[in-house]
């Protein structure tokens, strides 16, 4: 539990630190920066536990942001 609660916390901040219009372009770095993060975490924690790779299943953003996530990518596509 200690494990997911600190991976969900650490792809949420590296995503939040992301531009949204370059979320779907940038899936290697968001997995690559969220692995050295969530170590962090968790040496910081003491934890014993080493990652070794974190891979995005689904892209997709949450239902509550759907909308704004698509006309932003209408707009990129018209631009």
């Amino acid at each position: 539990n200690t494990v997911k609660k600190a991976a969900e916390s650490a792809m949420r901040e590296v995503i939040g630190q992301t531009e949204i219009t370059r979320l779907t372009e940038a899936r290697d770095r968001i997995q690559r920066e969220t692995k050295k993060l969530l170590q962090q975490i968790l040496d910081d924690y003491k934890s014993g536990v080493e990652i070794v790779r974190v891979e995005l299943l689904r892209v997709n953003p949450p239902a509550p942001v759907v909308d704004a996530f698509n006309d932003v990518q209408r707009a990129e596509a018209d631009r």
